[in-house]
Order: C-alpha cells, then sequence, then structure tokens
C-alpha cells in the first residue's frame, strides 16, 4: 500500500515537473519501524540472546540492517518478555524480527 502511494507520488511529480519544462529530483524516503522495548527489556533480551549461544546464519551478499527482509531459510526464536517480536543470528548480528514480515526491526550487536 505505501509503495503504492509513493509510486503514484513519484509520477504525479514526474508529470507535474515534465509540464513546467523544468528538471526536478524527486526524493523518497522510507521509513522502517522500530521496537518499542524499553531500556531495561532491551537489557533483558540482549543477556538472553547472548545466554541462548543459537548459531549464525550465513546470509551470502546480505547486509543486516534495520528495514531489509529475512530470506526463508533464517530460523527464528522467541524472546522473552516480548510477544510480537522475535530474535536470529544472521551473519554473526543478533538481531530483533517482526515473524510476519521477517523484517529485521533492531540490531543487538
Amino acid at each position: 500500500m505505501k509503495r503504492r502511494l509513493i509510486g503514484s507520488a513519484i509520477a504525479t511529480a514526474i508529470l507535474a515537473s515534465a509540464g513546467a519544462g523544468m528538471a526536478q529530483t524527486v526524493t523518497t524516503t522510507t521509513t522502517t519501524r522500530s521496537t518499542t522495548l524499553a531500556p531495561e527489556q532491551r537489557t533483558v533480551v540482549q543477556e538472553y540472546v547472548v545466554q541462548q549461544r543459537r548459531p549464525s546464519v550465513t546470509v551470502e551478499n546480505y547486509e543486516v540492517r534495520p528495514g531489509t527482509v529475512l530470506p526463508p531459510t533464517v530460523q527464528f526464536y522467541a524472546v522473552p518478555q516480548v510477544d510480537q517480536y522475535r530474535y536470529s543470528v544472521v551473519n554473526n548480528r543478533q538481531v530483533i524480527v517482526d515473524p510476519q514480515t521477517r523484517q529485521v526491526i533492531e540490531i543487538l550487536n
């Protein structure tokens, strides 16, 4: 839905600039959702993840950063005290993930 709205906005901007006869640069900004973990929750989660020592999954040609979507080969694990998110270890980075979208929400290390 957001992509459709952004696409419409870009198309409108391009048509408007063509009608005016002036070249314009269109910049779009995407935002990623951040966790709503309180600092004490984040500490508990990070300590838990470190204690669990889950193996890291290597994903070739993949930059671990907030907003990226993890491939289906990456397994998620439950996070204590945080029901809506899961965690995983990808390319030696511990990440909080939205399990419904498979999107990286936050990097713990």
